[in-house]
């Protein structure tokens, strides 16, 4: 009988299906022992970790689908708006879409795609910094002029 793939978290195993993925309606503890290494349990700031891994592999589709549906409304509105695009709240919407397509693809284990989207977290922070005339002295006048942005982009 083949043996199902494992996803480990920790000194949890998850079966995966054919695709995969994790099964949903299975989730348990698995009582085999490797006897080639001796597994620990992680410290509770892994255990936290690993529970949010848990959490995004699990509805990864929807996690997905919502970063792509983020990125779309963040270069629609510099299209639509053009030179009077709240850029700041921009770089940041688009930052946090890269930040959770980079995790999904992290997860996944797609080298493109983590390289892709680590790339735009890099290229968000250093526009959000252009879009805020960044100035280390001057902490109070960035957050103004975001929280303006996105008060505008409502109003």
């Amino acid at each position: 009988m083949e043996e199902q793939p494992l996803y480990r978290l920790g000194c949890q195993s998850y079966p995966l299906n054919n695709s995969g993925n994790l099964n949903n309606h299975i989730i348990h503890k698995q009582s085999r022992i490797n006897t080639n290494s001796i597994q620990t349990c992680p410290p509770k700031k892994m255990m936290l970790i690993n529970t949010l891994n848990l959490f995004v592999f699990k509805y990864i589709r929807i996690i997905e689908m919502l970063g792509v549906l983020m990125r779309i409304f963040s270069f629609s509105l510099v299209s639509w708006m053009g030179a009077e695009s709240p850029f700041l709240f921009v770089w940041a919407f688009n930052t946090t879409d890269a930040v959770i397509l980079s995790w999904c693809s992290i997860l996944k284990k797609d080298r493109a795609y983590t390289l892709l989207n680590v790339f735009w977290i890099i290229v968000g922070v250093v526009g959000m910094l252009r879009a805020s005339r960044f100035s280390i002295f001057d902490f109070k006048s960035v957050a103004t002029h975001f929280l303006t942005q996105v008060i505008a982009l409502f109003s």
